[in-house]
């Protein structure tokens, strides 16, 4: 399960040691240390997803909530730890039920459900990590999902509760009952990637067709495309034709984005399309406000767009494409978007 994980850590530690000048990590930390926990929660941002995702930063935010009383919100800043495909390491997963252990019993009665599906997804990991028998988690965990069967106060995030029960069974040795966990997350958040990955690694054949179209093309590349805000990352994009041939020809793009947090902010992604000569044109994507409470941890969003790539470059920098690839830029990230092959005759 961890190979491609194991390589996003070390891109996440990358990032965090990149950015530590924004989030000022190191500070917080120092002032929390001093027992100065509003400072240490001023000094502590959230510049960029994969810093706001990484353990560490959520394990500091925990610890700097439970300093001040906010006893709910370190609940919510742990769940994070569980919004991931990862299996954490054994520190990690420690310090974690620690803070969930000694906070129990501070957060209101709202908050129970979240409290008993972290502990379970905890319990699941450390499983994974250990080659231990989830037993109790997998209990846990079809008492929450009986429960949301029967609520009148459904949890957004539900589907992540059989997605981990299907990772137990994993854990179990039990592919089967693993299988039909994951089926029922799907059904739950049917374009959510976390399930279609674990059956794909179980069988490819337990796939559907559509299914088995988006993780190939998600796992087409070795990471992700780019980052969106604090939530989204950018997957692929896909253009309806490969080549466009005439001056005046439509072409559309479905972009793809996967959900990884539920702390959401105002979500807009600026292009930048280059043909050989250079800059062509810009564009950019913004969701809708709102678009952003439907999100599930997971699920792959799409937006579509269309427009003429000859007219936009017209446009920006009076003239056509010229011949050749056209690139796609968001950030540093640079990816083939479509060719261009428009005779001249």
């Amino acid at each position: 399960m961890l190979g491609q994980h194991d390589e996003r850590k070390q891109v996440w530690n990358q990032i965090i040691e990149t950015h530590r000048d924004l989030v000022q990590f190191d500070k917080a930390q120092e002032l929390l240390e001093r027992g100065e926990a509003r400072l240490a929660a001023n000094a502590l941002n959230e510049p960029c997803m994969h810093a706001a995702n990484h353990p560490k930063f959520i394990l500091l935010k925990a610890r700097i909530k439970a300093h001040l009383g906010f006893h709910d919100e370190v609940l919510h800043a742990l769940t994070r730890l569980a919004y991931t495909e990862e299996s954490w390491d054994k520190d990690i997963i420690d310090q974690a039920q620690n803070l969930l252990h000694n906070n129990a019993g501070t957060w209101r009665a709202s908050s129970e459900t979240r409290w008993q599906f972290l502990k379970a997804a905890l319990s699941v990991m450390n499983a994974e990590r250990n080659d231990d028998t989830p037993e109790e988690a997998i209990a846990q965990l079809k008492n929450l999902e009986e429960k949301f069967a029967h609520t009148t106060q459904p949890w957004l995030q539900a589907h992540l509760i059989p997605y981990y029960l299907g990772r137990a069974w994993v854990a179990m040795g039990n592919t089967e009952n693993a299988i039909q966990a994951f089926r029922r997350s799907l059904e739950n958040c049917p374009k959510n990637l976390y399930a279609i990955n674990q059956i794909y690694k179980i069988d490819p054949r337990k796939l559907t067709q559509q299914e088995l179209e988006l993780h190939q093309l998600v796992h087409a590349r070795t990471a992700p495309i780019g980052e969106l805000a604090s939530a989204l990352e950018w997957l692929a994009v896909k253009p309806e034709k490969s080549t466009i041939t005439e001056i005046y020809e439509e072409q559309t793009f479905t972009w793809f984005f996967i959900c990884r947090s539920d702390q959401i902010n105002q979500v807009r992604l600026t292009m930048t399309f280059a043909d050989p000569r250079g800059l062509a044109f810009n564009d950019a994507i913004a969701f809708k406000k709102g678009d952003e409470l439907t999100w599930r941890i997971g699920e792959i969003i799409t937006v579509e767009k269309t427009w003429q790539p000859n007219m936009k470059a017209l446009d920006h920098k009076n003239r056509i494409l010229k011949n050749g690839p056209v690139t796609v830029q968001a950030g540093n990230i640079v990816t083939n978007a479509f060719n261009v092959n428009i005779s001249t005759k």
